[in-house]
């Protein structure tokens, strides 16, 4: 179990540009001999992609709400106009 942590920690270090240069040419060569750790390696950086997109999506529906709130809501009227006024003059 110890080991397989080590190994995550180490594959999120190689990963983020965390490794040492030497440390890194050893992960490649490691890479390179090692299917297992070349799959486990490939899965990681998939699932760092997925959580960054699923984030960048829940950014966007947030912001798209916001959006809304202030486009449509009678309170913000005068934002609303001023902001119009700025994009079509």
């Amino acid at each position: 179990m110890r080991t397989s942590l080590n190994n995550i920690f180490e594959t999120e270090q190689y990963l983020t540009g965390q490794l040492a240069p030497e440390d890194r040419l050893v992960y490649d060569a490691r890479l390179i001999v090692n299917t297992e750790l070349c799959d486990q390696t490939h899965w990681q950086q998939r699932t760092y992609e997925v959580v960054r997109a699923y984030g960048r999506m829940q950014l966007r529906n947030e912001l798209e709400k916001i959006h809304e709130r202030l486009m449509t809501e009678p309170q913000h009227n005068s934002f609303r106009k001023r902001i119009l006024n700025i994009f079509f003059l």
